[in-house]
């Protein structure tokens, strides 16, 4: 099968492992993937999984973990005062 999608190069590496590891007698091998989404990207990338059956992995196996939206001009941290010459408090 030719790769199609970065998730799909991923998912290869994963089956590969597994398959190594229970060709070496360790017994029966399923291991985890997490998948960082958005708000914009989680559907597109749930169809992606399940249009191709999640590309060989168990649907336990694939976790989508969807990050929050975050305004980049918003400071973290309100309380910290950047100090912009650390020599006056000597």
């Amino acid at each position: 099968m030719p790769l199609t999608s970065v998730l799909q190069v991923y998912v290869a590496y994963i089956l590969a492992v597994q398959a190594h590891a229970e060709a070496q007698g360790g017994g029966r091998c399923r291991l985890p993937l997490a998948i960082m989404v958005s708000d914009d990207t989680a559907e597109g990338i749930q169809r992606l999984l399940d249009a191709n059956d999640h590309f060989g992995l168990e649907p336990a196996q694939v976790t989508p973990l969807e990050q929050e939206k975050s305004n980049p001009n918003v400071d973290p941290n309100p309380d910290t005062d950047p100090d912009p010459d650390p020599q006056e408090k000597v």
